[in-house]
């Protein structure tokens, strides 16, 4: 697996949202955006489980990440990123 950073995953979610360049923050979460509802957040999940090779499945965090920051927290407890 590639090393995947916290920038990637930035980059990720900006452009399941279609969002320009700077508008995500790491506070942003469901509902900030109106691509952000329930079927853009599944998108998310299926964007970043694609990015890290299907390894999402094994992390029970994810399934109330609703915000980047808690999105990365799951990430960093599961050792996906640093």
């Amino acid at each position: 697996m590639k090393k995947v950073t916290v920038d990637n995953v930035l980059e990720a979610i900006t452009q399941v949202l279609k969002l320009k360049n700077g508008e995500l923050q790491k506070t942003s979460a469901l509902g900030d955006f109106d691509s952000w509802d329930s079927l853009g957040h599944l998108d998310i999940l299926s964007t970043l489980d694609q990015l890290f090779d299907g390894q999402l499945g094994s992390v029970n965090e994810m399934a109330s990440a609703d915000s980047v920051d808690k999105i990365i927290d799951a990430l960093r407890a599961n050792s996906l990123i640093e």
